[in-house]
């Protein structure tokens, strides 16, 4: 595999991680009272638990992008 073929392999990772990221984001912003509440009752918990849970969710999910996409891929561009 050459470090051309990873670089593309790692920015589509990113762009797809990306995407991913502004979709669930989206959704959490639009039915978040909706779905803390179904969470909350499935699992036991207070509502605002749940979404403090969504926030550390989506916050841990943008730093794995960028240390196992962005920063890979930025790498192999700057080789």
């Amino acid at each position: 595999m050459t470090q051309d073929t990873l670089a593309q392999i790692f920015g589509w990772m990113t762009v797809i991680n990306f995407a991913m990221l502004a979709i669930m984001t989206a959704m959490m912003i639009a039915v978040k009272n909706w779905a803390a509440r179904l969470h909350a009752a499935l699992f036991d918990l207070d509502p605002q638990d749940v979404r403090q849970s969504y926030f550390t969710y989506l916050a841990n999910y943008k730093l794995l992008i960028f240390v196992f996409c962005l920063a890979p891929y930025l790498a192999l561009k700057l080789i």
